[in-house]
């Protein structure tokens, strides 16, 4: 019995050294990969610059990521401009679309680069042409602008009904993350109250521009607005309301 005992207890032994080598054995993969980059290296219609590619997470790590695309006048950095924040779980692939407007001839550089889990990956550098500026019209109006702790808000209006309109903020204070959006479309004399998502490195009162158009360039406004927080109350009403919000649709 004294044998057998002993017997069983090297076994036992022997299994949960097994288990615990496989339990280090097993790591956590972080990885992305792109999969069909376009973008269009000639603008010539007024459009603007568009750069498309799926973003696929083949690793064992969930995160969150987005795609920031920096353009260039030979060396000299022109304008930084960022998609949305996305969730990627492990095998999951997301489509982003990220929108420069374009308002100068002449050849350009941009640089796109994907940032994930406290990581950046590289996806290209490439050349463009913007042979002719067309002006869009403009039939777009910007009201109420607001700036909360995290987002900045205002009411938009038409006077036409249109599809496929890009609101994208340029000249966001350097170190900051903010965020570009797309509307699939808008009615006449609709008003649409539109919410961007800014990430400050420091805070400080700035100044941004709020550039809408429609995806073929043939409609579009530009507007400055400062960036100054609204006041203690104004955040908590706005903080409520969101909360609010989001838990009404447990209901």
């Amino acid at each position: 019995m004294k044998i057998l005992s002993l017997i069983i207890v090297i076994l036992l032994l022997q299994s949960v050294a097994y288990a615990q080598f496989i339990g280090v054995g097993v790591s956590e993969v972080l990885k992305t990969e792109v999969l069909g980059l376009e973008y269009n290296s000639l603008i010539e219609n007024g459009e603007p610059l568009k750069v498309s590619f799926e973003l696929s997470n083949i690793g064992s790590v969930g995160y969150r990521a987005r795609v920031r695309l920096n353009i260039y006048n030979r060396t000299n950095l022109l304008q930084t401009v960022w998609s949305s924040e996305e969730n990627l779980p492990p095998g999951i692939g997301y489509h982003f679309n990220v929108y420069y407007p374009v308002n100068s001839e002449g050849k350009f550089k941009a640089r796109v680069r994907v940032y994930y889990a406290n990581e950046i990956e590289e996806v290209k550098s490439f050349d463009f042409q913007v042979k002719k500026i067309i002006s869009p019209k403009n039939t777009f109006y910007i009201t109420n602008f607001r700036t909360y702790k995290e987002e900045v808000e205002f009411n938009l209006r038409s006077n036409e009904t249109l599809e496929n309109i890009l609101i994208v903020p340029t000249n966001c204070p350097t170190g900051w993350v903010c965020e570009q959006k797309k509307l699939d479309g808008i009615k006449e004399n609709e008003t649409k109250k539109i919410s961007l998502f800014y990430n400050p490195s420091l805070w400080k009162e700035s100044g941004i521009t709020i550039n809408i158009f429609t995806e073929d360039g043939k409609y579009g406004t530009t507007e400055t607005f400062v960036m100054k927080k609204v006041g203690f109350l104004s955040q908590f009403l706005h903080d409520f309301s969101k909360l609010f919000k989001d838990f009404s649709i447990f209901l």
